[in-house]
């Protein structure tokens, strides 16, 4: 089981909902405070809202999926959606394969189907989540993603000081195109 797994598992243990931990087990590569994010999901948990339709973790999925891997801006709102519907399409389908459906009632096997844990939903769809973020051939430039994120976090430590005063470190930021070329 992956770090990432494990601490979404903690998050449920803590009180979490399925999209509360999925979402905040990436709070590390989003760069937007836990906070934050644990608010944004709250109301999705337990199959949207507690009526038991689409699963908490599939959407904690999502939500983790475009805020690391969306390109539009509000300036343009269209310009990446076809290539955000796709990958929403893909991650669903991925899930389904594992678990059988989408569908909380159809998970905890309230509809009289297959029953799966929520935990393992949440396991489920991390892993599912950083499989997909690995994957070069679904996404332009894992390296260019995971350079960012340090770049973000050496960024705001050199930023957050005690003093007042800005470290003196100096931190370069390395981009690397898709064919690995730096």
């Amino acid at each position: 089981m992956s770090d990432r797994c494990k601490k979404a598992l903690l998050k449920r243990m803590e009180g979490y909902n399925c999209a509360q931990a999925v979402l905040c087990a990436f709070d590390d590569i989003i760069g937007i405070p836990e906070e934050t994010l644990f608010k944004l999901s709250e109301g999705f948990g337990s199959g949207m809202g507690g009526m038991k339709n689409v699963c908490g973790a599939v959407t904690g999925m999502f939500m983790a999926a475009d805020l690391i891997l969306g390109k539009s801006t509000p300036a343009n709102p269209q310009s990446n959606r076809a290539a955000a519907y796709k990958r929403t399409r893909e991650l669903a389908e991925k899930f389904k394969e594992r678990t059988g459906s989408l569908i909380c009632a159809d998970l905890l096997g309230e509809n009289g189907k297959r029953t799966y844990a929520c935990n393992d939903c949440v396991t489920d769809a991390v892993d599912i989540l950083d499989e997909y973020i690995k994957n070069e051939n679904n996404f332009h430039n894992e390296k260019h993603i995971y350079d960012d994120i340090h770049y973000n976090n050496i960024h705001k430590e050199r930023h957050s000081h005690k003093s007042g005063e800005v470290s003196g470190e100096q931190h370069t930021h390395t981009h690397v195109d898709a064919n690995g070329n730096v």
